[in-house]
């Protein structure tokens, strides 16, 4: 819902600040519950330059160029293998992928995960290819 806040300055009304508001909280269980996909990052929120995204992952993705990236696993278990090492996170765990840093996650069983990520628009409408939920 987009919300115009104003003031008013010499008789007239002059738009302040533009902003999104949130009608609802969000549910992550019931974001992830609308899709079954894997590897089909979906946006659920948009904000300070960044998009968090749910994905649900299984099996082997290839490498990922690097990206400013936080992964936060919810359910099931996650291997990012780094160049050089690999990192093991658990539901409730978060990762922050080091600036400059290859990787490719693995999951073995299907696993939850939210990304933070650095968005490619401004606003909902700039990013045509992500697909909300």
């Amino acid at each position: 819902m987009l919300v115009r806040r104003q003031i008013a300055w010499l008789g007239s009304l002059i738009p302040f600040k533009e902003f999104h508001a949130m009608a609802d909280a969000i549910n992550l269980w019931n974001k992830l519950a609308k899709f079954a996909d894997c590897w089909s990052p979906r946006v659920i929120a948009e904000t300070a330059g960044c998009q968090l995204k749910l994905v649900k992952l299984l099996g082997e993705e290839v490498w990922q160029f690097p990206a400013d990236r936080i992964v936060f696993v919810l359910d099931g278990e996650l291997v990012l293998k780094l160049r050089g090492e690999s990192v093991s996170l658990s539901a409730g765990e978060i990762y922050v992928v080091p600036r400059d840093t290859v990787h490719r996650p693995m999951a073995l069983d299907e696993c939850s995960v939210m990304l933070v990520e650095p968005s490619i628009g401004h606003a909902r409408s700039a990013a045509p290819a992500e697909v909300w939920v």
